[in-house]
């Protein structure tokens, strides 16, 4: 899998209607916990596990009956927790594997974030063999389901990887000196290991010199039969001869068309059918700029062009001209995009790339990154970083993940209709309505409130109209929030009048008379709006919910 960083979140339009959900009035926000130990090898995880506001950072899908993730926790001070956590029954319920060495104080892990990297920060060959990415870019490898790890790099340094049946290929760059610039010197070097072994079976170094600086190298891509490629400049815009490839599992190495000279590779796929996929982009400022994507079906030898940004074919509906990741579903008949700015979303080709269809329930992620796990011969979760999950039997259509179960947060429980009252308001602000929902705690004893509610328009028979509305994408740092009796809380929600929409096939508008917001499955609130059923999209989400932060908030 391949995730690629995202670079700019887009502005809001200044068409945006605001709306603010406000959730109860006057409690400040309860500092994240310190670390804890409560995460214990066989414990469920619930959104308080971790210390502070927990989530599933990224899943690597197995089985229907299997799938492995990374559990983020927030311990307060810029500094995270990580676990292995495993799941039977598709997200239901997740128990906790046990911790992931890391860097505390870096940003959750979701993804090798190195220069157009290929690969993501968890693998699991089987139930009992994964690799994670481990402190100062180490990759760690586990045979026993994540009971222990061994080190398979040593920091500081940029490891890229992939597994191909019984072997897995490692590139390991460790650099000095400030960048292309000043002078910087990598060592670079290739190595085969027995997959889920910390013994390499052999290493190489891998040479590389430019005029002025050593340049960083990565691992492109694993394919069969002992077919390994490389990018040499995998820091830098690549050249005629940036790509190597080896048909000896990485003895020996000779350069190979590179059809993406002049722009920096984002990733290469092997399909089931063993046809190869190249994606190329060139920042050329506000993450946009010229790409490519190409398909080989003689081992890269030779390229044939799918998509030429700003070249298109006539009438595509797909522009290579933003950064963005791809992967083949299981069975190799479909490609997903996983576009990120300028406002990012899921998209669907069925012939390689050469046509694409938006999947518009799952809507826009404002730009973030996200991923595609494949399990069975078509299913697939699609996850957005920091943002919600959901999963597909055929390609087209999805539904969401579950929640995480509420966890007790310094004693208290989640706040609940049982305690919980709600009323409406609203305020108008230089010509923008901005709404409120308020959520009243009335019972004697206090409850807390967390992360990104989920947000269900319905009908008046509570029917779901359009897809859900699934909270702010990079809300890793969201903390749970006490409401004591009488105490309030806000989420803020930014939607988009349907008005804004053209044409209007694109939004399919229907009317809403009631919303459900979800903060965990116990913890579910329906509000009927007070005056009439509104417009809202039925084939993209339009409105994006916030974290839960103390008091009334405003406008």
């Amino acid at each position: 899998m391949t995730v690629t960083p995202a670079r700019i979140r887009p502005a809001l339009s200044l068409g945006l209607l605001a709306v603010v959900v406000l959730l109860a009035a006057g409690v400040a926000a309860s500092a994240a916990p310190p670390r804890v130990s409560a995460a214990s090898r066989g414990a469920r995880l619930t959104s308080t596990s971790l210390g502070g506001f927990t989530h599933i950072d990224q899943i690597d899908a197995l089985s229907p009956r299997l799938s492995y993730a990374i559990a983020t926790g927030y311990l307060g001070r810029g500094h995270y927790a990580y676990y292995l956590v495993r799941t039977t029954d598709l997200g239901a319920t997740w128990t906790v594997q046990g911790e992931i060495a890391a860097n505390l104080n870096r940003y959750p892990i979701f993804s090798d974030f190195s220069p157009f990297a290929s690969n993501s920060s968890i693998d699991f060959a089987n139930a009992r063999v994964g690799y994670v990415d481990g402190v100062g870019g180490s990759l760690d490898v586990t045979n026993n389901g994540g009971a222990t790890w061994q080190q398979i790099t040593s920091p500081p340094s940029t490891t890229s990887y992939a597994v191909d049946g019984a072997t897995t290929s490692v590139v390991t760059s460790t650099c000095r000196g400030g960048g292309q610039a000043t002078g910087q010197r990598c060592t670079n070097e290739f190595a085969l290991y027995p997959t889920g072994s910390a013994h390499p079976l052999f290493s190489t170094d891998l040479r590389v010199m430019q005029s002025s600086y050593v340049p960083k190298v990565g691992l492109l891509a694993a394919a069969p039969d002992g077919i390994d490629v490389i990018n040499v400049s995998s820091d830098n815009i690549t050249t005629a001869t940036s790509l190597r490839i080896s048909f000896d599992s990485g003895r020996t190495w000779r350069t190979m068309a590179n059809p993406c000279a002049s722009l920096a590779i984002e990733q290469m796929l092997v399909a089931p059918d063993h046809s190869w996929i190249l994606s190329c982009f060139l920042d050329g400022g506000m993450s946009q700029g010229p790409g490519k994507l190409l398909r080989s079906t003689d081992e890269g030898r030779t390229w044939t062009t799918e998509e030429n940004f700003p070249r298109n074919r006539a009438g595509s509906a797909y522009r290579p001209d933003t950064p963005q990741s791809l992967f083949f579903s299981a069975n190799g008949r479909l490609l997903y995009a996983v576009e990120l700015n300028p406002a990012g979303g899921l998209a669907v080709s069925s012939d390689f790339g050469r046509t694409w269809t938006p999947e518009r329930f799952l809507g826009n992620t404002s730009g973030w990154p996200g991923s595609i796990a494949n399990f069975g011969p078509s299913n697939s979760i699609y996850q957005v970083f920091q943002g919600p999950a959901f999963d597909t039997s055929n390609g087209y259509t999805w539904k969401l993940l579950p929640q995480l179960a509420a966890g007790r947060y310094r004693g208290h429980s989640i706040c609940t209709p049982t305690t919980t009252s709600v009323r409406w308001r609203t305020h108008l602000v230089s010509g923008l309505r901005y709404s409120y929902l308020l959520f009243t705690n009335d019972s004697r004893h206090s409850c807390y409130l967390s992360g990104v509610p989920e947000i269900q328009p319905a009908n008046s028979r509570g029917e779901a109209v359009g897809p859900p509305l699934t909270g702010e994408s990079g809300a890793a740092g969201g903390g749970n929030v006490v409401l004591g009796p009488g105490a309030v809380a806000n989420v803020s929600l930014f939607l988009n009048s349907v008005l804004t929409y053209s044409p209007i096939p694109s939004c399919a508008p229907a009317q809403a008379s009631q919303l459900f917001v979800t903060f965990a499955p116990t913890s579910q609130f329906k509000f009927r709006l007070p005056a009439r059923a509104v417009a809202v999209c039925t084939a993209t989400p339009i409105v994006q919910p916030g974290q839960v932060t103390p008091g009334r908030g405003r406008p």
